[in-house]
C-alpha cells in the first residue's frame, strides 16, 4: 500500500468515525434529556432521507467508503426521530414529511439520471440538510437543545469528505462536503455567539 492509498484509507475511516460520532451527543440530548430547543425537525428528516440515499449511492457507484457512516447515521437519525415523536408529535410530523419528500426527490433523480444524477442530487441535499439546522439555530431564542460537539464533529467530517472527493475525483462528495462545511460553521457561530439572539427577538 503506497502512502497516498494509506492516507485516503485513514481519511475515510476518520470521516466515518466523525460522521457517526457527531450524531451521538445530539441523539442523547433529544432521547435522554428531552431537549429539542433550537433543533430543526427538517434537519432530522433530511438526515433520514439523505443517509438512505448515500447507502444507495455507495451500492450503485462502488464508493464503499461512505457505506458505514450512512448505516450508522441512518440508525441515529431514526433514534432522534423516535425521541422527537415522544416529545413533540408536531415536530415529528415535520421531520417525517421532510424525510418522505427527500426520498421522493432522490427516487426521481435515480430514475432520470441514474448514478450521476443521484450523486449530484445527494450533494445538493447534503448541503441543504444542514441549512434548516443553521436557520433554526439563528432564529431560536435559545440553542440549549443543540450539541456543540455534534457540530464540531460535523464540520470535521464535512471537510474530510470534501478533501476525499477531490482526491478520488468524486464531485458529489466534494460539493456535498464543501456545502456542509459552510452550514456547520454557521451553526457553531450561532452557538458560540451566546444565548441572546437579535434575529430571534425580531422574528419572534
Amino acid at each position: 500500500m503506497d502512502l497516498t492509498t494509506l492516507l485516503l484509507t485513514v481519511a475515510v475511516l476518520l470521516a466515518n468515525v466523525l460522521g457517526v460520532g457527531m450524531l451521538i451527543p445530539q441523539t442523547v440530548r433529544i432521547v435522554r434529556r428531552g431537549d429539542l430547543a433550537g433543533v430543526s425537525p427538517e434537519w432530522i428528516g433530511m438526515g433520514l432521507g439523505v443517509n438512505a440515499g448515500w447507502l444507495i449511492y455507495a451500492w450503485t457507484s462502488g464508493v464503499w467508503g461512505i457505506f458505514g457512516v450512512s448505516v450508522g447515521g441512518l440508525a441515529l437519525y431514526l433514534a432522534m426521530a423516535a425521541g422527537t415523536r415522544r416529545l413533540d408529535p408536531a415536530h415529528f410530523s415535520r421531520a417525517s414529511t421532510t424525510a418522505l419528500l427527500v426520498l421522493n426527490v432522490l427516487g426521481w433523480a435515480a430514475a432520470v439520471g441514474q448514478v450521476t444524477a443521484l450523486g449530484l442530487t445527494l450533494a445538493a441535499l447534503f448541503t441543504v440538510q444542514f441549512a434548516p439546522a443553521a436557520w433554526s439555530a439563528w432564529t431560536s431564542p435559545t440553542v440549549s437543545g443543540i450539541s456543540t460537539t455534534t457540530w464540531v464533529l460535523a464540520l470535521g467530517e464535512a471537510v474530510i469528505w470534501a478533501g476525499y472527493g477531490i482526491a478520488i475525483g468524486d464531485r458529489p462528495l466534494l460539493l456535498g462536503g464543501a456545502g456542509a462545511s459552510v452550514m456547520a460553521s454557521l451553526v457553531l457561530l450561532r452557538i458560540w455567539r451566546g444565548p441572546a439572539n437579535a434575529w430571534a427577538t425580531e422574528l419572534g
